[in-house]
């Protein structure tokens, strides 16, 4: 693995993606974007804006398990019905970040840890396909509000 993506350490250059809920638009108000990067006619997050937002879907759908604990054939049957594979447990893990209140949480760099790549297009971006999953952090709801 580590010949095609690299070996598990710092460095490269660091991507920041604004991850939306997937009803960041509903009831016709959106949320958590700020409206010049908001397509109102298509209902949609318009293509190749500056602070690389993704809804929550694109991104959990778009992430594979490259290596590590959670790329076994146990954790893949431990994944259920969910079709993004191994995401299922980086879900989890975004949910116990977000009830135990942390702000940070990094889920790559320490030792026996999964490495998750994104394999989809960010935002639209044609070159930004590939990209390693470092961190996610998580801000209050106060701190994300567009407008």
């Amino acid at each position: 693995i580590e010949s095609i993506i690299g070996p598990n350490e710092d460095g490269g250059h660091i991507w920041r993606a604004h991850v939306l809920p997937n009803d960041f638009d509903a009831d016709g108000t959106v949320r958590f974007l700020k409206p010049r990067d908001y397509d109102p006619k298509k209902k949609a997050i318009k293509p190749r804006r500056g602070v690389f937002p993704i809804t929550e879907k694109d991104l959990f759908s778009s992430l594979v398990c490259v290596a590590g604990k959670e790329s076994s054939a146990e954790a893949a049957s431990n994944s259920g019905d969910d079709k993004g594979g191994n995401s299922r447990t980086l879900k989890n893990l975004v949910s116990t970040i977000s009830s135990t209140g942390s702000s940070s949480q990094t889920i790559i760099n320490e030792e026996g840890n999964p490495r998750w790549i994104f394999s989809g297009v960010l935002n639209g971006w044609p070159g930004l396909t590939c990209l390693e999953l470092r961190k996610i952090e998580v801000r209050s709801v106060s701190g994300l509000k567009g407008g």
